[in-house]
């Protein structure tokens, strides 16, 4: 018993003074494998997969996952009205310069000041016609809707109205490109 207690003494002590120095994770690996399992130290060869539960872990002592930061906020959006004109005060990164409409409901970006992998639309129900209203996106210009405004058409945004005659109309939406 005595020598559990001069173990547990050092053990606090040696962790104690690594932690100030600033280096908890050399404490903590330094003192297991020093003291060893009699310690009451864990290792993750003392633990059986997937068998921790979040209860288990202090959530407060996991870092950030590198990737996690991706996708999680768009670098640009925009509020665009039926007429193609991009509403400023509703936007970051895409100005009027960047969309054009094309043929009926054929809303073209190009010139977009940022890269990107996906981008999220969605109708404007504010300023919806009628509830019939839909809009599509696809990177590039994948029909040549986008060919009256030349190339470089990053993605192409097509509006439709289920109550319109020919089914293409145009709508107003919001998108948003994610990284």
């Amino acid at each position: 018993m005595r020598n559990l207690k001069v173990n547990a003494i050092v053990s606090v002590t040696m962790g104690l003074a690594l932690v100030v120095a600033g280096i908890p994770r050399t404490a903590e690996a330094g003192l297991c494998s020093t003291l060893g399992e009699a310690s009451g130290c864990v290792n993750s060869k003392d633990v059986k997969n997937n068998n921790l539960k979040g209860q288990d872990i202090n959530e407060s002592t996991l870092g950030e996952v590198p990737s996690a930061t991706i996708g999680t906020s768009p670098v640009a959006y925009a509020r665009v009205a039926a007429s193609g004109d991009v509403i400023e005060a509703d936007s970051r990164g895409v100005t009027d310069a960047n969309v054009s409409l094309e043929a009926t409901s054929a809303y073209c970006f190009r010139g977009l000041p940022f890269a990107f992998k996906t981008a999220m639309v969605s109708t404007d129900y504010a300023s919806a016609g009628s509830t019939g209203e839909h809009v599509q996106i696809a990177k590039g210009d994948p029909f040549g809707d986008c060919s009256a405004g030349g190339g470089g058409v990053q993605l192409e945004v097509a509006g439709s109205n289920t109550t319109a005659p020919e089914g293409f109309a145009p709508v107003a939406f919001y998108i948003w490109f994610f990284n």
